[in-house]
């Protein structure tokens, strides 16, 4: 489904069938319970809402982009600001329920900055992506994997300004390191 327009879904939804879901330019919001099952999600928008009443399950991929390639992606953002880019709060990222295949956040082709704001913790194998020209990872809080959670990231720049602490799961940086 593609719209250039808010696209929400207040009600329980049940993916049969891989799906990716874009509003363009407007918001995506999630108000209730949504099950992709062991279907890829892959969703895309200016900014991607997963309000308190709403969450994320699934066992395959999810994926998580901004509109457009320029564009940043903050997690552990403080405020839903999509002037500032694609963010996540921290209560936000805390509804994708465990049991995800990976969790991937920005896009192959990001030219913008993926950051870490504040303190986030992901309970899956991760990719943070931004691996278009002049596309950059900054860690600047703490990054903690639990259960499978594992982190790669690719980026022709990432730079750590905190620390990342998983359960086991490993660590992979594609690109310099700063």
């Amino acid at each position: 489904i593609t719209t250039n327009g808010d696209l929400c879904f207040t009600n329980a939804v049940t993916l049969t069938a891989p799906v990716t879901l874009s509003s363009g330019t407007g918001t995506l919001c999630i108000q209730g319970a949504f099950n992709s099952g062991a279907f890829n999600l892959t969703l895309r928008g200016a900014e991607i809402d997963i309000d308190p009443t709403g969450s994320l399950t699934g066992t395959a991929a999810l994926t998580l982009e901004p509109d457009t390639a320029a564009k940043n992606v903050v997690l552990g953002a403080a405020s839903s600001d999509a002037s500032a880019g694609l963010d996540f709060s921290s209560d936000e990222l805390g509804r994708i329920n465990d049991g995800y295949a990976s969790l991937t956040f920005g896009r192959t082709d990001g030219t913008g900055v993926l950051s870490v704001a504040s303190p986030v913790t992901l309970r899956d194998p991760s990719t943070l992506r931004m691996n278009g020209v002049g596309g950059s990872i900054a860690v600047n809080a703490a990054l903690t994997g639990t259960g499978n959670g594992a982190f790669a990231f690719n980026s022709p720049t990432t730079t750590f300004d905190a620390g990342i602490t998983t359960a086991g799961g490993g660590v992979s940086v594609v690109g310099p390191l700063r």
